[in-house]
């Protein structure tokens, strides 16, 4: 293996290193309320930035932002599960 080789390999090892520290450091979700536009999506129904969606047009001179969140799941569930594998 050359030096070439071993240096892609730790640059590789380096960022599957991050990678699972982000796995087990996932970002806090707020709790969905629409009072402050913190809202669920549901199959069936347009996204809030679609047509028909919740928020509607913003106001003058303001843009919306969204953050979307994928593979929700509690944090418990997660410790639940590395527990029981090392039982």
């Amino acid at each position: 293996m050359g030096r070439r080789d071993r240096e892609v390999e730790r640059q590789v090892r380096i960022l599957r290193y991050w990678q699972a520290v982000e796995y087990f450091t996932p970002p806090k979700v707020a709790k969905v309320d629409a009072r402050v536009n913190l809202r669920s999506v549901r199959n069936g129904r347009p996204l809030p930035w679609e047509p028909g969606g919740p928020l509607g047009r913003p106001k003058p001179n303001h843009v919306w932002q969204h953050a979307v969140y994928l593979g929700v799941f509690p944090k418990r569930k997660i410790t639940e599960v590395l527990h029981a594998d090392r039982a």
